[in-house]
């Protein structure tokens, strides 16, 4: 989904202050954000796996995902995340039932695992069941389901468990993906989009799906892309917002709710320097900082203090600010200098506020980043964690670096995310894992001490 990321001006104020996230994305109903020491935190719906912690447990409260450092970008799927780590490797974990993980494996994940094939990203944005990426050279990935074309490979229908090249593109500068589609912007202001089309979110005037990019004819001057649910967004050089596709919650902004399969600008707006959306809404902040609203309210994600829909653009609660914006879909954030503004539905914690309940209106989230600058800057024991035999018969063992003289709890959890084994210790540096009765298949392990989580990874019993 969408991500908001910071300037380095504001990641200087870190080293003297106190500290909150550089960068936060929104899912469907999670949320990820980045630590300028490098670590990623989660919190949010868990169904998928997609806090990254080993188990299906959602959280009200942000926590690190273990296992994970020296982070430099972080992204966010519909149910999914996605790091980059300073070695320009990328790692995943979440929902994966359409290989939209790029593991090159059907199945979701718990934990980080690498993305195969790829590294060097400027963005990374998820859509329903497949993924899209934008590499440093201006080339454009994606993986996953393609049932809808959204893959752009003219193979209507065969999905990829890694990351493909989209053919016939280059030269793109930023990239988004939408429910089932998806966008690319190119450096000469043209837009170019692909997949499913059934509301007309293409914009080429029918509703037939394109299994390959095509140009959005007519629109030209494009600095910055957005795609909704079954809706997307553009904004032009002019400063001038325009709309298609999906319109059932007004979500077009045009004052109606007819769907329009063709680009319509959204009237009332003007000097307007960023663009973000929702599943069934959308977000435009303004050159006075003022950041308008319109679409989907169901669940205060407009955060204009209502809960109506809105089909014209309205100011939303915020204050008026140079912010960035993230919305998930039904949720968002707005960060300016060292304040991160939430709001919208709260079911799973998405929040991150210690509560499940909706908010109306934005307010300043607790700070939960620690005071350090870098990565390098903790002194703290490090821990490598090896497993063999595995897969394995009847044992296997944990093996731990620089383990002395810690109490260690070690959980072996199932498929599901259900905890099938515990064991307690102190002082081993060689934990043995008897399989006992446990039926043959896949497991995770995860150890933990004082200090948090320390170890995850699989097991494989024959």
């Amino acid at each position: 989904m969408k991500k908001l990321t910071v300037s380095l001006l504001v990641h200087l104020t870190w080293i003297i202050g106190s500290v909150n996230a550089q960068t936060i994305a929104a899912g469907t109903l999670h949320t990820i954000a980045l630590c300028p020491d490098g670590t990623v935190w989660t919190w949010g719906g868990n169904s998928y796996g997609q806090l990254g912690d080993t188990s299906l447990v959602s959280s009200i409260v942000p926590n690190q995902v273990s296992g994970l450092d020296s982070v430099i970008d972080i992204f966010s799927g519909w149910h999914g995340c996605f790091a980059e780590k300073s070695d320009n490797t990328i790692w995943a974990w979440g929902k994966n039932n359409d290989g939209e993980l790029g593991i090159g494996v059907i199945g979701n994940s718990f934990y980080p695992q690498q993305v195969i094939g790829l590294d060097s990203v400027l963005k990374i944005d998820g859509g329903a069941f497949h993924t899209i990426a934008l590499t440093e050279n201006g080339s454009v990935w994606t993986w996953g389901d393609n049932n809808r074309g959204q893959l752009g490979n003219s193979n209507f229908q065969v999905g990829e468990l890694t990351p493909i090249q989209v053919p016939g593109l280059d030269g793109i500068i930023d990239i988004d993906a939408g429910w089932n589609h998806c966008l690319a912007l190119k450096d000469d202001g043209s837009l170019w989009v692909w997949g499913d089309n059934g509301k007309g979110e293409l914009g080429d005037s029918t509703f037939l799906l394109k299994d390959y990019p095509i140009n959005v004819s007519g629109l030209t001057d494009v600095v910055q892309i957005q795609g909704g649910g079954s809706h997307s967004m553009a904004l032009k050089s002019d400063s001038t917002v325009w709309t298609w596709g999906f319109n059932d919650f007004g979500q077009l902004g045009n004052g109606n709710l007819t769907t329009t399969p063709w680009p319509m600008q959204v009237t009332g707006l003007s000097g307007i320097v960023a663009i973000e959306s929702g599943r069934n809404h959308s977000l435009a902040l303004d050159k006075d900082g003022i950041v308008w609203v319109w679409g989907h309210n169901f669940y205060s994600n407009l955060g204009n203090g209502l809960t109506s829909d809105q089909n014209t653009p309205v100011q939303s609660g915020l204050p008026a600010n140079n912010y960035t914006l993230s919305s998930g879909d039904w949720h968002g954030f707005a960060m300016v200098n060292d304040d991160i503004w939430t709001w919208g539905r709260n079911n799973y914690g998405q929040l991150g506020d210690s509560t499940y309940s909706n908010e109306s209106t934005p307010y300043i989230m607790d700070v939960f980043c620690s005071p350090t600058t870098s990565v390098a800057d903790k002194e703290q024991p490090t821990y490598h964690t090896t497993v063999f035999p595995n897969p394995f018969v009847n044992e296997t063992h944990i093996r731990i670096s620089n383990f002395s003289n810690v109490s260690y709890t070690l959980r072996i959890l199932n498929a599901m995310g259900q905890q099938v084994g515990l064991i307690n210790g102190v002082d081993a540096s060689d934990i043995q894992v008897l399989r006992g009765n446990l039926p043959g298949g896949l497991y995770f392990y995860q150890l933990s001490t004082s200090q948090g989580v320390i170890g995850v990874g699989k097991l494989l019993a024959e």
